[in-house]
């Protein structure tokens, strides 16, 4: 409810301006994140895919190489005229340069060297009659040499061996090299050590990488090196890179796969998907959706705006003149919606005030008039009921007369009556407190036990706060006439009469109680049906009208904010509750 209340108090204009926000623009921002998320996943999905089948690509193309090369260095393995020509003293330079020719001649060895993956095979054997030269060497020439001694501590058959030939760097040539090394032990004799190594050709793997089309970076490693990188600072020129030294930042892909007796590892870090491109790439499209999501709404929600405000401005406008009493009616009604609808009621309420001014408050001045007369016609026409039908004067001569026969007790009875009679003859005002109400009462009922002796028993509460209340004169003191007179009187036994008075924040409350006679249910609803119309004019009508003549004056005295209740047992009493309205009752 209070934000409902918030919301109340927001300008219309305002109110559009949270509308255009929250049902516009939010939303245009979350559907563009999503369908940017959207793009971002595709592309990631599409690039997932694309790293997968690069790197199965990658690796199997590598492996190819390799097993190309171990495929060459088993046949060679298996080739018993090489062997016999390796294993052959050869008698002089001329016999071997004639035995060489023929092996040339016979195209046995120079299919080996179709594969453009292949740089080189060198076989070599521990045989002194071979001259140096081509593709055969004696193995004397490389037992100093590093990836020699390697292979030898080794103690396998077979071995992929990658390292770095600084021979060939001295002379700017391909200085990393891949090669596979087979001992050649299973025809001839085995007390000649003979060995073929095939060198790949790096830069063949290397381009291949290199074609690779991919924003990013791409390795080849094994356990101890980066052996192949499309990356600018991996130089062919330079010894490999320690593995320890890569470094992959953000998403990679990689692949670990078997190459002869190695296990090479294929890395893949493509460069950040750049959605700024990609919008870039489709910037109509979102150009158009920007002009349909926002553009369009922003000039409608425009429109609409313009046709609240300017209407309410309008009718803002012609309510401050209504303020200064000038009402003037708006001519130009603009639409037929709920605000045209506001401005014609507007109109209908303007027309009235103009009826009302011209016809109602010029005959307030008469109809008050007339409502004050007829009040004080009301009000003498009651007092005139209240009046005595015998004269003080003659009281106060009996009581003299009394004092002097010394019947001291009918001097007493006659002046509480005296003193009654000179209350009810003082009408300047209507209303006493509720503390000379119950003096009043004291001092009737003093009377009647002149009357009645010990058969009658008063007594009455008031609550505290309650003494200053004013109430008509003479109004409690009716009802309990009628307890004496009405209920009293009709019992041979001991009577009781109770008055009690209490109050809330909202109503005074005035209650009469009698031990009394009490009376039938006909009579009591006739009572009451008698009671119901608190008007003037039924007390020319009635025959008994002191009940009713004190609720009538209690009625004009709280602006009809009073209740009556009346309840009553034959045999039992009488109870009589009245309930009046304190924001109507003065107070000392």
């Amino acid at each position: 409810m209070n934000r409902l209340s918030m919301l109340n108090n927001c300008k219309i204009k305002h109110k559009l301006l949270i509308i255009y926000i929250f049902c516009v623009c939010i939303p245009m921002l979350i559907t563009d994140g999503v369908i940017i998320g959207s793009i971002r996943r595709n592309a990631l999905e599409q690039q997932s895919i694309t790293m997968d089948n690069m790197i199965d690509r990658i690796a199997y193309n590598v492996k190819l190489d390799i097993e190309g090369c171990n495929s060459i260095a088993n046949n060679l393995y298996t080739d018993s005229i090489i062997n016999t020509f390796l294993e052959t003293n050869h008698k002089s330079n001329l016999n071997y340069y004639i035995n060489y020719k023929q092996l040339i001649q016979n195209n046995i060895f120079k299919y080996y060297y179709k594969s453009q993956n292949i740089n080189n095979i060198m076989l070599y054997v521990d045989n002194h009659t071979i001259m140096n030269g081509g593709s055969f060497w004696q193995l004397d020439d490389v037992r100093d040499m590093q990836w020699y001694k390697d292979f030898k501590e080794s103690n396998e058959d077979t071995l992929l061996m990658t390292y770095f030939d600084e021979k060939k760097a001295s002379i700017a040539r391909m200085s990393r090299t891949i090669s596979v090394i087979k001992k050649l032990n299973y025809l001839g004799s085995r007390d000649k050590e003979k060995i073929v190594k095939i060198d790949l050709e790096y830069t063949g793997i290397l381009n291949k990488l290199l074609n690779e089309k991919i924003e990013g970076y791409i390795y080849i490693c094994n356990d101890k090196y980066i052996l192949f990188s499309n990356k600018i600072t991996e130089s062919s020129l330079k010894n490999f890179t320690p593995k320890e030294r890569l470094e992959i930042e953000g998403l990679a892909y990689e692949k670990t796969f078997n190459v002869g007796s190695d296990y090479w590892t294929v890395y893949i870090v493509p460069a950040p998907i750049k959605i700024l491109s990609m919008i870039r790439a489709n910037r109509a499209v979102i150009w158009l959706m920007a002009i349909v999501n926002l553009l369009l709404p922003t000039i409608i929600i425009s429109i609409i705006s313009k046709s609240f405000t300017q209407r309410i401005s309008m009718i803002e406008a012609y309510l401050d003149k209504v303020k200064r009493e000038d009402f003037q009616v708006i001519t130009d009604v603009g639409g037929r919606d709920e605000i045209g609808s506001l401005i014609k009621s507007y109109n209908l309420m303007v027309i009235k005030i103009r009826d009302l001014i011209e016809v109602v408050l010029k005959k307030n001045a008469e109809k008050q008039a007339l409502e004050l007369a007829r009040k004080e016609a009301e009000l003498k026409a009651l007092q005139t009921q209240v009046n005595p039908h015998f004269m003080f004067n003659t009281l106060e001569s009996i009581r003299m007369r009394s004092l002097l026969k010394h019947e001291d007790e009918t001097a007493k009875v006659i002046g509480q009556l005296a003193i009654i009679l000179r209350k009810s003859l003082s009408w300047r005002y209507d209303n006493i407190s509720i503390k000379e109400e119950i003096t009043f009462v004291e001092q009737y009922t003093n009377i009647q036990k002149y009357r009645f002796g010990d058969k009658l028993n008063f007594g009455f509460y008031i609550m505290p706060g309650c003494e200053g209340i004013k109430i008509p004169k003479l109004s409690i003191l009716t009802f309990v006439e009628n307890a004496c007179v009405h209920g009293i009187e009709g019992i041979s036994d001991r009577g009781n009469i109770f008055v009690t008075i209490s109050k809330d924040e909202e109503n005074l409350y005035i209650e009469i109680s009698d031990s009394g006679c009490g009376m039938n249910e006909e009579k009591l609803n006739e009572i009451r049906n008698r009671l119901s119309s608190l008007d003037i004019n039924r007390l020319s009508q009635s025959k008994s009208t002191g009940m009713l003549n004190a609720l009538i004056r209690m009625k004009l005295c709280t602006e009809g904010r009073v209740e009556f209740q009346i309840e009553s047992e034959e045999g039992q009493g009488t109870d009589i509750s009245l309930q009046l309205a304190m924001e109507s009752l003065e107070n000392l």
